[in-house]
C-alpha cells in the first residue's frame, strides 16, 4: 500500500488546508503537541475511518476533511480518497472527487490495500494493538496462521469423548484443512443449537409437569374390566333393540290390521255395480234430443210472444180515432170486424201460447228425470271406482303384511351402575394414557438433556477459551514467537519475548527481570514490544506500513538500535512512519541513519 500525498483541512490541531507528500521512509519531527500524532491519525481516518478520542474538527471550524492520495498497484495511476465529517450534517465520501457511501469507499480502499478495513484500522494504530484484548489479539492473529489442523488434531485434544461428541464434530466439521472460520462457524452453530434445544427442553419439561406423576392402576385389569362392562352394555342394548323391535312391530301389525278390516268394511258398504258406458251414452243421447226440441220450442214461443204483442199494438191502434200521421187527422171509417178479427187472432194466440208452455214443462221434466238417471250413474261409478281403489289397497296392506319377529325370551337386564363403571374406566385409562405420555416425554427429555450436555461440552471446548482452540493456538503461536524473537534480537540482543495461549494469546517481554506483560512495562520497553509487535503483524499480514506513534520514550541506546533495524528492513515496507520529539540526540540519531525528517509545526505548515 503506497501512500503518495495526504491533505488534511481543520483536522484537529491543523486549521485550514495542510499538505504533505509521504515518503517511503519518515520521521515526524516536533515538539510535544504540535500535531505529529494528528498527521498519523488522519492517515487512519482517511484509510479505515478510525477516529482517536475527542473531536477530529479544529476547534475554530464546524468541519474537517481528509484526503489520501493511494496508489493503485494494477496500473500505478493515483486514487483519492476522501473522507468529510461535519458537527451537525452526515459525513460526505468520495473517490477521485466523486460522492460515494462510505461502504463503496472502504471497498475501494480495501481492493487497492489488499487487506480488510478491520485490519487496516489495527494495523495502522500501534494504540490499538496496545489496547487490544488478549482474545481479541488472538482472533486478530490467528486469521494468519499458516496451517491447518485436522479433525484427528481436534479430537486427540479432547479431555474426553463418546460416540454423540465425535458425530457431532464429523457431521460438521470438514476432515482436513480446518482454520479458525471453521472453528467458527462450528462454535455458532453449536450455540444456536444449544439455545433451541433449552427452549425445546422447557417446552417438553412444562408439559411434562401436566402429567400425572403415578400410575392410577394396571392398564390390562382396567382394559378387562371395561370389556366386560362393555359386553353387558352391549348385550343389555341388544336386548333392548328386540324388545323394542318387537314391541314396535306388533303394535304396527296391529294397526294395520285394523286399516286393513276398515277398509274391509268400507269395501263392503259399496253396492255399486260395475257401471255401462253404453247406458250412459244412450242417456247423453236422449238428454241431447230433449234439449234440442226444448230449444225449438222457445224458439216458436219467441215468435208467437212477439207476434201476440204486434196484434195487441195493433189493436189499440184501431181502437183510437187519431190519424197516427197527424193528430189533425181523424178517422171516421167503421172498425169493428177488424177490431172482431184481431181480438180472435190475439185470443188464438194465446191458447197456443199455453199449450207450448204445458209442452215445455213436460220436456223440462223429461229431461230433469234425464239428468237425474245420469248423475245417478255417475254415483254409481264414482261408487264403483272407489270400491276398485279400495280393493286394491286391501291387496297391497295383506301383500305386504307386517312380520312379527320372534318374541325375545331374555328379559332387559338392570342397568346395575354399569354405564357408570364403563365411564370410570374410560377415565382410569385416559389417565393412565397421560402418564404414559409423560413417561415418554420423560425419555425424550433425558434424551434432549444428554445432547444439550454433549452441545455444552461442545461449546465449552472450542469456545475462546477452550481446550481446542487454545491446542490450536498452542500448536502454532511458536510461529509467531520466532518470528518476534528473530527480529528483536537483530536490534537488542538481551530482549526476548512469550506468546502464551492464556485467554487467548498474550504477549510477553523479558529484559533480564522475566517475562512481564506489556501494562508492567517502562514507557521505552512498551514503545519496542509495540514496534516488534507491529513489525510481526506486517511481516505476517503483507501490509507493507508500520506506523509507530512516539519512540522517544525510549533511551539513546535502545533508540539507535531501533533506527538501525527500521532502515535494515525497510525496504520490506511502503511506508514507515513514527513520531519523535524533536531533541538533539534524537534528531542527531535520526539524521545519522539517513532518515527522512518531516518538521512539524501546526502553526505554520509545511505547505498550505
Amino acid at each position: 500500500m503506497v501512500i503518495k500525498h495526504l491533505r488534511v483541512v481543520n483536522f484537529m490541531g491543523y486549521k485550514g488546508a495542510t499538505e504533505f507528500d509521504v515518503p517511503s521512509i519518515a520521521a515526524l519531527v516536533g515538539r510535544n503537541g504540535i500535531g505529529k500524532t494528528s498527521i498519523l491519525n488522519a492517515i487512519r481516518y482517511a484509510l479505515a475511518g478510525e477516529e482517536p478520542d475527542g473531536s477530529i474538527i479544529n476547534n475554530d471550524a464546524d468541519e474537517c476533511r481528509v484526503d489520501v492520495t493511494l496508489v493503485d498497484p494494477v496500473d500505478g495511476s493515483d486514487i483519492v480518497f476522501s473522507r468529510s465529517k461535519h458537527r451537525s450534517k452526515p459525513s460526505k465520501f468520495k473517490i477521485d472527487g466523486v460522492a460515494t457511501t462510505a461502504t463503496k469507499l472502504n471497498e475501494k480502499i480495501q481492493d487497492v490495500c489488499g487487506i480488510p478495513i478491520d485490519k487496516i484500522k489495527v494495523l495502522s494504530s500501534a494504540e490499538v494493538v496496545a489496547n487490544m484484548k488478549p482474545q481479541e489479539f488472538s482472533k486478530f492473529i490467528l486469521d494468519y496462521i499458516p496451517e491447518k489442523v485436522n479433525i484427528e488434531f481436534i479430537i486427540d485434544h479432547l479431555d474426553k469423548t463418546n460416540p454423540r461428541i465425535l458425530d457431532t464434530i464429523a457431521a460438521n466439521l470438514p476432515e482436513e484443512n480446518i482454520d479458525m472460520s471453521d472453528i467458527d462457524a462450528f462454535l455458532d452453530m453449536l450455540k444456536s443449537s444449544r439455545k433451541e434445544l433449552k427452549a425445546r427442553i422447557a417446552e417438553k419439561k412444562a408439559l411434562y409437569e401436566t402429567k400425572p406423576k403415578d400410575m392410577p392402576a394396571i392398564k390390562s385389569e382396567v382394559e378387562g374390566k371395561l370389556s366386560l362392562y362393555t359386553e353387558i352394555a352391549n348385550k343389555r342394548e341388544v336386548l333392548e333393540v328386540k324388545k323394542k323391535a318387537y314391541n314396535t312391530a306388533v303394535e304396527n301389525a296391529k294397526k294395520q290390521e285394523e286399516v286393513i278390516a276398515s277398509l274391509k268394511s268400507e269395501y263392503d258398504s259399496i253396492t255399486a255395480a260395475r257401471p255401462n258406458p253404453a247406458e250412459l251414452h244412450s242417456l247423453n243421447e236422449k238428454r241431447a234430443e230433449l234439449n234440442a226440441s226444448r230449444r225449438n220450442q222457445d224458439i216458436q214461443l219467441t215468435g208467437m210472444t212477439s207476434a201476440l204483442k204486434r196484434l195487441e199494438t195493433t189493436l189499440a191502434a184501431i181502437e183510437t180515432s187519431v190519424c197516427p200521421i197527424s193528430p189533425l187527422i181523424t178517422c171516421h171509417t167503421d172498425k169493428s170486424v177488424a177490431k172482431e178479427e184481431i181480438m180472435d187472432s190475439i185470443e188464438a194466440t194465446k191458447e197456443g201460447l199455453k199449450a207450448f208452455d204445458e209442452e215445455s214443462k213436460k220436456l223440462d221434466e223429461k229431461i230433469a228425470l234425464v239428468e237425474a238417471q245420469i248423475e245417478e250413474y255417475n254415483k254409481g261409478r264414482i261408487a264403483y271406482e272407489k270400491k276398485v281403489d279400495l280393493a286394491r289397497r286391501i291387496k297391497e296392506l295383506e301383500d305386504r303384511k307386517i312380520e312379527i319377529p320372534e318374541k325375545p325370551e331374555m328379559e332387559v337386564p338392570e342397568d346395575a351402575g354399569v354405564a357408570e363403571e364403563i365411564e370410570n374406566c374410560k377415565k382410569l385409562l385416559s389417565i393412565i394414557e397421560e402418564y404414559e405420555e409423560g413417561i415418554k416425554i420423560s425419555g425424550n427429555i433425558e434424551a434432549m438433556t444428554e445432547e444439550l450436555e454433549c452441545l455444552e461440552y461442545l461449546v465449552k471446548v472450542f469456545g475462546e477459551k477452550g481446550c481446542v482452540r487454545v491446542a490450536i493456538i498452542a500448536k502454532y503461536v511458536k510461529v509467531f514467537e520466532d518470528l518476534i524473537n528473530e527480529r528483536s534480537q537483530k536490534i537488542r540482543g538481551d530482549v526476548s519475548f512469550s506468546i502464551i495461549p492464556e485467554d487467548g494469546i498474550k504477549i510477553l517481554m523479558d529484559t533480564g527481570n522475566g517475562f512481564l506483560p506489556y501494562e508492567n512495562l517502562s514507557g521505552g520497553e512498551k514503545a519496542y514490544m509495540l514496534f516488534m509487535i507491529m513489525d510481526m503483524l506486517n511481516s505476517l499480514s503483507g501490509t507493507r506500513i508500520l506506523f509507530i506513534d512516539e519512540l522517544s520514550v525510549m533511551d539513546a541506546e535502545n533508540f539507535n538500535a531501533l533506527l538501525d533495524i527500521i532502515c535494515t528492513y525497510s525496504s520490506e515496507y511502503d511506508h514507515v512512519v513514527f513520531a519523535a520529539v524533536n531533541h538533539m540526540e534524537t534528531v542527531a540519531a535520526i539524521k545519522a541513519h539517513g532518515i527522512p525528517m518531516v518538521e512539524i509545526d501546526v502553526k505554520a505548515p509545511a505547505a498550505a
